[in-house]
């Protein structure tokens, strides 16, 4: 059976000052994929109709339909599904009887896109069910860069293939990238002796597009599955701002290639940074063995030129040191609290289940000083506990959380808050 397409004059195609088949980058006018910005005469879009009969139904093979209809039409699905298209008017018009609008002319009418979190495991996620219609529909999806910046792989048992893994990265060009390594919700509990190798394979070809990527999220089983920081990545990641590298189960193994023991001449010579980072979230031992061997990676969080608004956000999870590695026992907890102190925008840190060795102390009556408005702490055991409370001195605390660390939540209270921590609401206990 041969699959048609019916077309009607009477139903609006939604032109919005479409280009032609290239792709346009936003601009204050044409807004996003040169989607107007503008709503006419109260509807959201202004309605063109299809050029081809005035009176009568035409019908055409899918296969036939003209570059110039298929990628006006494509790019309007996708900024649907991954866009929302509002204007600071719609409250107004939500709040209509009750409160009065002051909207100007212009602000009515004045439209944007903002980026919505969509749902990754749809099977519909766009562009992908696009490259299954026929081959011309892949053909000219696969033309379209902007389709192909945000990268969805699995690497469970029935993982995306490898050469669709690349296609994704060269398709996209050298546009900036969100990229999302998971598994399908299902396959979490599973014992998945191969998800080294798979995501191995999917690291290598993600890592000479790491100066492309905004955000970078692993959600694996095993902690070696994950990339290393200081061993996968290197070279200026000016445009990362998100990095999320989450497992379920701490295998007690370094991540990396294992048949690396030391950093390669290319690490050393071009060291990973990242200027831009805002929140970062890595297992306990990814994170002290980059804060090892790549001092000048951490340097980069240091230095780096964030807003005071959004600052930086650092969440470490479930780590306890293998005494077979010697690098978990290298780093303490006054090396991780003295780097933490040395971050000027430092907003919000989180520890869970995390221990650094703490048999190094600081020098008798110094406190180390911690400028962090929001502090997490979950899992914690009770001498680890205690040395944090008693080593840190919080002198911009805003709000504590903290869970299942000791038995008496008022050993917390030894540790010096600051005044303004005291005045604004100091700790809150779960």
């Amino acid at each position: 059976m041969r699959t048609k397409l019916v077309f009607c004059p009477s139903n609006a195609v939604y032109a919005l000052s479409i280009g032609n088949s290239q792709d346009h980058p936003p601009s204050e006018s044409t807004g996003f994929l040169g989607l107007s910005n503008r709503r006419v005469s109260g509807a959201c879009v202004q309605p063109r109709t299809l050029a081809m009969h005035d009176v009568h139904l035409s019908t055409s093979h899918i296969d036939s339909i003209p570059n110039e209809l298929l990628v006006p039409i494509f790019k309007y699905v996708y900024a649907a599904s991954c866009f929302d298209f509002t204007s600071p008017h719609d409250f107004c018009l939500e709040v209509q009887g009750f409160l009065p609008c002051t909207c100007s002319e212009e602000r009515k009418v004045a439209y944007s896109w903002t980026r919505q979190r969509g749902n990754l495991l749809d099977p519909n996620l766009f562009p992908i069910f696009l490259l299954l219609v026929c081959h011309k529909w892949r053909s000219v999806t696969e033309s379209i860069s902007v389709f192909w910046t945000r990268i969805v792989i699995f690497i469970d048992s029935n993982p995306t293939p490898l050469p669709l893994v690349r296609s994704f990265f060269e398709c996209s060009r050298d546009l900036p990238l969100d990229v999302t390594v998971m598994r399908h919700p299902q396959t979490y509990g599973e014992s998945d002796a191969n998800e080294y190798e798979r995501c191995r394979a999917v690291i290598d070809i993600m890592i000479p597009h790491v100066s492309r990527c905004s955000t970078i999220k692993f959600d694996v089983i095993h902690s070696s599955s994950l990339p290393s920081v200081s061993r996968d990545f290197h070279g200026l990641a000016s445009k990362l701002m998100e990095l999320y590298l989450l497992y379920c189960t701490d295998d007690g193994m370094p991540s990396g290639p294992r048949s690396q023991v030391s950093l390669d001449q290319n690490q050393i010579d071009n060291p990973f940074s990242c200027p831009a980072l805002t929140r970062i979230r890595l297992d306990g031992r990814n994170f002290a063995h980059a804060c090892l061997e790549l001092p000048s990676r951490m340097d980069s969080l240091e230095n780096a030129e964030r807003s005071s608004s959004k600052g930086l956000e650092i969440s470490l999870t479930t780590f306890a040191p293998n005494s077979a590695i010697a690098k978990d026992l290298q780093y303490t907890l006054y090396d991780f609290l003295t780097f933490l102190g040395r971050l000027p925008h430092l907003r919000k840190l989180s520890l869970t289940n995390v221990i650094f060795p703490y048999n190094i102390l600081p020098p008798p009556n110094e406190l180390l000083t911690l400028s962090v408005s929001e502090l997490e702490l979950k899992d914690l055991s009770g001498g680890f506990f205690t040395m944090l409370s008693t080593m840190v001195n919080f002198d911009s605390l805003f709000e504590a959380f903290i869970e299942n660390c000791v038995s008496q939540p008022c050993l917390f209270a030894t540790a010096s808050f600051g005044p303004k921590s005291m005045q604004a609401n100091p700790y809150s206990y779960f």
